[in-house]
């Protein structure tokens, strides 16, 4: 599968499914429909200013108007989100996170076709799950 993009799956299975690992936690999602989930860990804050630039312009003006201090844990809430999204897709990075709207505020934005939602995540993590609607 070296190279190829799209969602796993197990063949002739109905169920889909998604998978975010790393520092000793994971997140499994399962469902009937495309799924994507992700679990991050905040960054540092001195390297936002390489990672805001990958975000909508919405999404950056949002982390702007915050306190310094309260930007890592928005934009990894963000991030996560924007994970989510794009593993649902069966799409990579390079297709641009900036492209869509996710929303880095307190919930996640209303997406077409999709529920986005924030996952309870243990202490210092934030995850979401993004789902495709049953009939889009």
């Amino acid at each position: 599968m070296a190279g190829r993009i799209g969602r796993p799956a197990v063949a002739g299975s109905p169920v889909r499914f998604s998978l975010s690992h790393g520092e000793g936690v994971a997140l499994l999602g399962f469902a009937g429909t495309p799924i994507g989930v992700d679990i991050e860990k905040p960054p540092a804050q001195d390297a936002l200013s390489h990672l805001v630039p990958c975000l909508h312009e919405r999404e950056r003006a949002e982390l702007a108007a915050l306190p310094a201090g309260e930007r890592p844990p928005t934009f990894t809430a963000c991030w996560a989100r924007k994970e989510a999204h794009i593993k649902g897709l069966g799409i990579d990075l390079a297709r641009g996170p900036h492209l869509d709207y996710v929303g880095a505020g307190g919930e996640a934005a209303a997406l077409t076709d999709w529920t986005l939602t924030d996952v309870a995540a243990p202490d210092g993590f934030f995850a979401a799950c993004a789902v495709r609607d049953e009939n889009p």
